[in-house]
């Protein structure tokens, strides 16, 4: 029988993982935590990070997989769209996936397209980052566009401003 291929096996997964699970059909997770929790959940387990889109797509093949999934991880999506356009199953498309992955483009892709979103700035300090990040108001959150898991998310509270400077 086909398998259920679900990237990650954090508690953020395992809802996923339990409601795979309940098809009836093997689950299998890969993560490259061996100890996480959604592993003792899944069948078959592979110690293979999420962000490996060429371990994860071999996998799927191996595993004979039926569907890909993830869920609370948007690192893992280039490698589940990837794996299920090569096995033929329904998912993201890698192109389309592109144009909101990382989260630096989705902010723009909101952006474009008038959704809700935070105000941002985007780019390295080399880049004057710091410096187009002065125009942002209140507590600042620092987030790289390539994690997931809150990893690296940073609140900052700007120093008040200095009397007649303007912020920019």
């Amino acid at each position: 029988m086909s398998a259920i291929v679900i990237l990650g096996a954090s508690a953020l997964q395992r809802p996923l993982i339990l409601a795979a699970r309940a098809t009836g059909r093997p689950v299998v997770t890969l993560d490259n935590v061996p100890d996480n929790i959604g592993h003792r959940d899944a069948d078959r387990s592979h110690h293979v990070s999420t962000r490996d889109v060429e371990g994860v797509v071999a996998i799927a093949i191996e595993e004979e997989a039926s569907a890909v999934l993830t869920a609370c991880s948007d690192v893992a999506l280039p490698a589940a769209a990837a794996a299920t356009a090569t096995l033929g199953l329904v998912g993201f498309d890698p192109k389309t996936l592109g144009s909101w992955y990382p989260k630096d483009r989705l902010r723009q892709f909101q952006k474009e397209f008038g959704i809700s979103h935070p105000d941002y700035v985007t780019g390295r300090a080399s880049e004057g980052l710091l410096r187009r990040a002065q125009r942002l108001e209140g507590p600042i959150v620092v987030k790289p566009s390539d994690r997931s898991g809150s990893r690296g998310v940073t609140r900052v509270t700007p120093p008040p401003a200095k009397p007649g400077a303007s912020g920019m």
